[in-house]
Parts: structure tokens; sequence; C-alpha cells
């Protein structure tokens, strides 16, 4: 229990107000509502938030690539899963139904870097280990593609509503 504890208290305060804002942004992600489509030229930039973690990781000849392929793969699942999410289309607004992969994506993203944040911390040569850094790396880089991968679906739909 002292451990958890010194992790969580060691944490910037920053990460708190953040790890709310990420769940309430996914728990309003799993009700059937209307969105603008503007919200999906957006979505992208929280794919953002992991090239600040990306950029401290060391060895970049072995993660860029690793980012590449995760991200690539994020982009193709996620582009098809959209699709069972869009109900219609009504001018300038989708019907989307409520889903739990994006409330998911965010915990993964958050989690995933908080871990990596805390092994940087108390095991440094861990944390620049390709058994870190592999796997680290296409997690994060596959929920980042998600967000594109899903805006270029949404943005295409040109389903109605009835």
């Amino acid at each position: 229990m002292d451990l958890l504890q010194g992790i969580a208290s060691g944490a910037p305060l920053w990460v708190w107000p953040l790890f709310i804002g990420l769940v309430l942004l996914g728990l309003q992600s799993t009700r059937t509502r209307n969105v603008s489509r503007a919200m999906f030229y957006g979505l992208p930039f929280l794919g953002l938030i992991t090239l600040n973690s990306m950029a401290r990781l060391p060895n970049p000849g072995f993660v860029w690539p690793c980012f590449m392929f995760g991200f690539l793969a994020g982009a193709y699942i996620a582009h098809g899963l959209q699709s069972r999410w869009l109900l219609g289309r009504n001018g300038t607004r989708l019907r989307v139904s409520g889903e739990w992969f994006t409330f998911a994506v965010l915990m993964v993203m958050f989690w995933a870097n908080f871990a990596a944040g805390t092994l940087r911390a108390v095991a440094p040569a861990a944390y620049g280990s390709p058994e870190f850094l592999a796997p680290f790396t296409l997690v994060i880089a596959f929920a980042s593609g998600s967000f594109l991968g899903r805006s270029i679906r949404a943005l295409r739909f040109k389903g109605s509503l009835q």
C-alpha cells in the first residue's frame, strides 16, 4: 500500500484533473448522442497527447518505426469499428451510438503514460529496455491512431437520419 501511495503522491498535481476530465469524456461517449462533425476534425488531436511521451523515449530508431506500425494499425481497425457507431447524419450533425471503446482508449492512454512515468522514475534501465519500449509504444500508438481512423470514417459518412 505504501508503494501505491508513493506513486500516487509523487505524480504531478495536474495529472489528477486530467484523469477526471478523461473519465468524464469517456463516460459521455457511452451515451447515444448527436455531435457536430467538427468534433471529428479535432478528435485526432487527442492522439497527439502521446507524442510528448514518444519524444522522451530512448532509442528513437527503434521507437518510431514501432509507433508508425501501431498508429496505422489503430487507424485501420478503428476506421472499421466506427461504422458500427454511426447512426445517421443531419447536415453538420452526426448521430452516434454509445460505446465503451473511447473510454477504454482514453484510459489505456492515461494509465500507460502514468506507468511509463513511474517506471522512468523508479527503474530507468527497465524504462529504456526493448521489453518495455516495444509494447508501450505499440499500445500508445494504436490508441492514438484509433482517433484518426474514427475521424476519417465519420467525416466520410454519407448516411442520413430517418
